[in-house]
């Protein structure tokens, strides 16, 4: 491989990294082993207005935009925001937010998440997934960002550059 395009590569990667990593918190959207594992991630991490929420899932889940009470009691009636796994979630408004998902018992089970937005724009930062987490979204989403570094790369080299 020549080495423009080697360097090109990596430069491609690196952007791609730190722009996934800026005021991104991933949350492995799953059924957790433990019910209190999505309170205990959220209670340890700060949420600040901008930062998004980017959850990744396997399987049969969804993400619906809940109120207090159909996050406590677990109601159905909650819109969902999408069944596509890779959501982002922008976090624009300060306060309390909360998410279930409806299929099945899931959201009986803890796959619930409350979250508190201050109402500071904050720092660019990531935090580590909940618990419950198996090879999942994250890693496929990895591996998509550098494989479509590369066909960019490759794509702007030949026809571009020659």
């Amino acid at each position: 491989m020549d080495s423009r395009v080697a360097l090109m590569s990596f430069v491609m990667v690196a952007l791609l990294m730190k722009g996934a990593a800026a005021g991104i918190h991933t949350v492995n959207w799953t059924v957790p082993s433990n019910k209190s594992a999505y309170t205990t991630w959220a209670n340890t991490s700060t949420f600040y207005l901008n930062d998004q929420l980017q959850f990744g899932w396997s399987g049969t889940h969804n993400v619906a935009n809940a109120t207090k009470d159909e996050y406590d009691n677990c109601l159905k009636t909650a819109k969902v925001l999408t069944s596509t796994s890779l959501t982002l979630i922008d976090l624009n408004t300060s306060g309390p937010l909360y998410f279930i998902c409806t299929i099945d018992d899931h959201c009986e089970s803890g796959q619930k998440l409350a979250i508190n937005v201050t109402n500071v724009i904050g720092p660019t930062l990531t935090t580590p997934p909940p618990p419950p987490s198996s090879a999942s979204a994250l890693a496929v989403g990895t591996l998509f960002a550098i494989v479509s570094s590369i066909i960019v790369t490759s794509f702007i080299y030949r026809f571009i550059l020659y």
